[in-house]
């Protein structure tokens, strides 16, 4: 996609997930990123660890957005549709 834009190298940053994503590009692509930036990615041990009710309640959307489709989709949808 990058490189359909005109962009042969190119700085990269990503936040929780997207940090694991830009990660994972850098490792597969070195030769195309300049500079890396990756924030706020908790190792997966860590997290799953820590993971009880308490924790799933306060952040079930972790959890609703792995589901397959169209659960999480239908969930938003009818959220949005209440406000």
């Amino acid at each position: 996609m990058m490189g359909k834009l005109g962009l042969d190298r190119f700085s990269v940053a990503g936040h929780n997930r997207g940090g694991r994503v830009a990660y994972r590009f850098a490792l597969e692509h070195p030769d195309r990123i300049n500079k890396l930036a990756v924030f706020d990615v908790l190792p997966l041990e860590i997290v799953l660890g820590a993971w009880d009710a308490r924790f799933a309640l306060a952040f079930w959307p972790w959890s609703l957005l792995a589901q397959p489709e169209p659960l999480p989709e239908r969930v938003v949808k009818d959220l949005l549709a209440g406000l």
